[in-house]
């Protein structure tokens, strides 16, 4: 059996991302980073290397508005999908490509 063992890295500018593996080869808690603000460039490489690792990354207590929501996932592509008004209690689907965004008009 593979042990699951924390990663610590230090980003030097916000603080230190921790990643706790919940399974060896699926799932991961990512700890240290405020999703409401620009991630540093190491802070997202080290969230972009723990979903291509891991798969399924879960970022807890994190309070976000759809606005910060959308600025997050941008971080890593550009969005598709259609902004739409909250129901249900849940926001509409987005994805984010792996294609960089196009450059401002």
């Amino acid at each position: 059996m593979t042990a699951v063992t924390e990663q610590v890295v230090h980003d030097g500018t916000h603080g230190t991302v921790t990643i706790r593996p919940l399974q060896p080869t699926i799932g991961a808690e990512i700890s240290g980073v405020d999703l409401s603000r620009p991630l540093t460039d190491a802070e997202r490489d080290q969230i972009k290397a723990a979903v291509l690792k891991y798969k399924v990354v879960f970022f807890r207590d994190q309070v976000l508005d759809q606005d910060q929501h959308a600025a997050f996932a941008r971080q890593f592509g550009h969005l598709s999908g259609k902004r739409a008004v909250m129901t249900g209690g849940c926001w509409p689907r987005a994805s984010a490509s792996a294609a960089p965004s196009p450059p401002p008009s």
